[in-house]
């Protein structure tokens, strides 16, 4: 089971290699931003970064790592326990901004992958809110600078090479200790 979760500021492209890795590698997705979109749309929002961070405070409570343990639940625990499925074999989270988040999805299995490069042209008052300044703080396995659509495919090649090493390694060291 390969599960990833994709880190970053607003804007880098997170999204983007979240599709590539759906398309071509046969990943389920889920998007913490998707699910601020659809809070902001029931509540009658508008859908601008101000109102999706705003979404995203709401949906975590107070528990900042509150929206991927829900995501976890959804996509890992309940689709086995609950409704008998198994759960993906290979999973995306994208949009984690939090480092609660990262340490919530490393405990259930989870790689961290940052996305780097030029962020998205951020107002000051997003560009201060918590999740954009955490975002860069947020700990990971590997770093991917999307760069142009055509070197991302390769470099998503590489890097689930990478994802695969990790995978086997944590694998080991599980079997080690039991």
């Amino acid at each position: 089971m390969v599960r990833i979760y994709l880190a970053g500021p607003s804007g880098v492209g997170k999204t983007t290699v979240a599709e590539v890795l759906v398309r071509e590698y046969g990943f389920e997705r889920v998007g913490l931003g998707d699910l601020c979109r659809e809070e902001c749309q029931r509540r009658g929002w508008p859908e601008d970064r101000r109102h999706l961070q705003r979404a995203g405070d709401r949906l975590r409570g107070d528990d900042p790592a509150g929206l991927v343990r829900r995501v976890i639940y959804q996509s890992v625990v309940k689709s086995t326990l609950v409704d008998g499925f198994a759960p993906p074999a290979r999973l995306v989270v994208d949009g984690v901004r939090l480092r609660a988040e990262a340490a919530a999805l490393r405990d259930a299995g989870f790689v961290g992958i940052a996305v780097t490069g030029p962020a998205a042209a951020l107002t000051r008052e997003v560009r201060g809110h918590r999740t954009e300044v955490e975002a860069g703080r947020v700990p990971v396995d590997l770093r991917l600078e999307p760069g142009d659509l055509h070197g991302l495919r390769a470099r998503v090649g590489v890097l689930m090479q990478l994802v695969e090493a990790i995978e086997s390694e944590r694998a080991a060291d599980r079997e080690a200790y039991r």
